[in-house]
């Protein structure tokens, strides 16, 4: 349960999949399966990691592939204006740069 719950989270950090799968219900899951307090340690420092590991991964996947990202069809038809506003009031929110990879992550920043 520690591998699986350590992977939807990187994986909900990274790209997203908490869209399809909701990391809470994992977590969840997770801390109710857990059979006493070091395990209890076990998880909690595995989700932590992973989730870490997944928003530098997912800031790094942005900076390399978010211009091209933009100019993709699936942009294209959900508006490019929408991200070029989303891109707008991340960079006026801090203050000209992307600095917090949470935030940044798709943007090409």
């Amino acid at each position: 349960m520690v591998l699986v719950a350590g992977l939807v989270t990187l994986g909900e950090t990274t790209i997203g999949v908490g869209l399809v799968l909701p990391g809470e219900t994992v977590l969840i899951g997770a801390a109710m399966a857990v059979p006493d307090v070091p395990a209890a340690v076990l998880v909690t420092a595995v989700v932590a990691v992973a989730a870490a590991c997944g928003d530098s991964i997912g800031y790094a996947i942005g900076r390399r592939f978010g211009p091209r990202l933009r100019e993709s069809r699936i942009i294209g038809r959900m508006g490019r204006d929408a991200w070029d506003d989303a891109a707008r009031t991340l960079r006026r929110w801090v203050r000209g740069r992307c600095s917090a990879p949470g935030s940044c992550r798709w943007c090409g920043r």
